[in-house]
């Protein structure tokens, strides 16, 4: 059976690109009845935080990539420890009394010069007995994987194809360090092969690791899975997409507003090409065609401009009871929600206020609320913006002469039939039938067009343009819509007096 796992470290909130990592672990584990893993790397007790590993949680779950096993690293103490005796018994491993601190100077001035750094072996070269020895002595020590002199180790990437390193360019690695504590590598080989992981699927800047890991696996008789490392996501300026970047953590696009069935499609995009290369599917047909074989070897390229494309088509495409519940989904999401860095802080800060005035509407008046945030949809690239309309259409404002111009080019006119068109909505039956009827009455009078339907939608909405205005007007209520008209009509009266 295929088994995959997305291993993220809780050092930060969940970014975009390592979602897209776990999305297409995920859909390559759907798409052939495999089992998709998610494995907590907490093993960085000065960076790894639990609110993180929360949120990695919380995200994942949002866009529908549920694990069907969970681990974390700092639960599996003993299985290092135990392979970790396998290769010592082995000498597959030496110890290594060199000061650390002299060997990071050594890689930094290498670095500065431009030069690759690699550890000369000083403690390889070490007889068996002067290694007890100071050992005996108590000697702090660190222990490095021997590795294999001028040897290919060799794989077939899914993504980038036949892949040989030489180890004549790889030191001896470290397996675990002077404190006790283990590395990345190793833990990652203990890990993916003690859970079954038979296919590793992750980004391009992890190939470097690949060959230290399949030398761990051989070195303790692990089976070596199958590889495919994808390009990763870059800025509009094409570097590697930062966490600092807005939008570039799941959490902000989740504050902001968007469907998670759009961030999905957003994500395969980056990365994938759809077979009859389509951009807006859903996540059911996205299991069915998805294959590993179709994985871009390009980089990607960040465009929330997108998304936002993405997002808005499948918001039209939601029913009236999926857009509720997804709605009102985001808004318990939003008002719960804390942040933890600066950035989200600040967005997070925004959106509640926004949502939190809209609250207040849904006490008295949340049916009409909801409806006119479905007629809206359209209109917004996301449930923010959506709440901001909302907020223009409810919130009471003063229409300025600048508007009144320059929406209608017979404003006298209007103003002639708006009284006739007050006083029909007085004294009518609140329903879309009187308001069409309304209109037809002022079309009679000699006011259509662009100088009716115009400069009403201004006077009663607060808005020059939006969804069918019949059914804004209706949603809108009587009460408020007359509010509106009869203000402007005493506006008039004391300019005209």
């Amino acid at each position: 059976m295929l088994k995959v796992r997305f291993a993220p470290s809780p050092t930060g909130y969940l970014h975009v690109g390592g979602a897209r990592t776990a999305l297409f672990n995920w859909l390559h584990a759907r798409s052939k009845g495999g089992k998709f893993v998610l494995r907590i790397e907490d093993t960085d007790p000065e960076r790894s935080r639990e609110y993180f590993e929360e949120d990695i949680k919380k995200q994942l779950e949002w866009l529908g990539l549920m694990w069907d096993e969970l681990y974390r690293q700092s639960d599996r103490a003993d299985f290092y420890g135990e392979y970790f005796e396998k290769l010592k018994s082995e000498e597959k491993i030496y110890p290594c009394f060199c000061d650390p601190q002299k060997l990071e100077e050594a890689r930094k001035k290498a670095r500065e010069k431009g030069e690759p750094y690699k550890y000369p072996g000083t403690c390889r070269k070490l007889s068996r007995e002067e290694r007890e020895q100071r050992l005996r002595d108590g000697q702090r020590a660190a222990w490095r994987f021997a590795v294999p002199e001028n040897e290919d180790v060799k794989w077939r990437d899914f993504v980038k194809g036949e892949v040989v390193y030489n180890t004549a360019n790889l030191e001896d690695f470290v397996v675990r360090r002077g404190d006790g504590s283990y590395t990345y590598n190793y833990c990652v080989v203990v890990d993916d092969a003690t859970m079954g992981i038979n296919f590793v699927l992750r980004g391009e800047d992890h190939v470097p690791n690949t060959p230290k890991q399949i030398l761990l696996y051989k070195a303790l008789s692990f089976d070596v899975p199958e590889f495919a490392h994808i390009p990763l996501i870059l800025n509009k300026e094409g570097k590697k997409l930062s966490k600092r970047e807005g939008g570039a953590t799941v959490v902000e696009l989740h504050v902001a507003g968007y469907l998670p069935q759009s961030v999905v499609n957003w994500l395969a995009l980056m990365g994938w090409s759809h077979p009859e290369e389509k951009e807006i599917f859903k996540v059911e047909e996205l299991v069915n065609r998805f294959t590993v074989e179709r994985l871009n070897t390009s980089p990607a390229r960040f465009d929330l401009d997108k998304l936002r494309y993405i997002n808005s088509v499948h918001m039209k495409e939601l029913g009236f009871e999926e857009f509720v519940r997804e709605f009102e989904n985001w808004i318990a999401y939003v008002k719960k929600e804390k942040a933890y860095t600066e950035d989200v802080e600040n967005l997070l800060e925004n959106v509640k206020g926004v949502v939190n005035r809209l609250s207040k509407y849904f006490v008295s008046e949340k049916g009409n609320v909801l409806n006119l945030a479905y007629l809206f949809r359209e209109n917004a690239a996301n449930f923010y913006e959506l709440v901001k309309i909302l907020l223009e259409v409810l919130e009471d404002k003063v229409i300025s002469d600048e508007d009144r111009i320059k929406f209608c080019d017979n404003w006298s006119k209007f103003c002639e039939v708006l009284y006739a068109l007050v006083e029909n909505l007085q004294g009518c039956e609140w329903s879309m039938e009187s308001i069409k009827a309304t209109f037809k009455l002022a079309i009679k009078q000699g006011c259509k067009g662009k100088n009716l339907y115009k400069p009403f939608r201004l006077v009663a909405t607060n808005l020059a343009d939006g969804p069918n205005i019949t059914e804004v007007v209706y949603w809108l209520g009587k009460e408020r819509v007359l509010k509106r008209l009869n203000n402007y009509v005493k506006s008039l009266s004391a300019n005209f007096n």
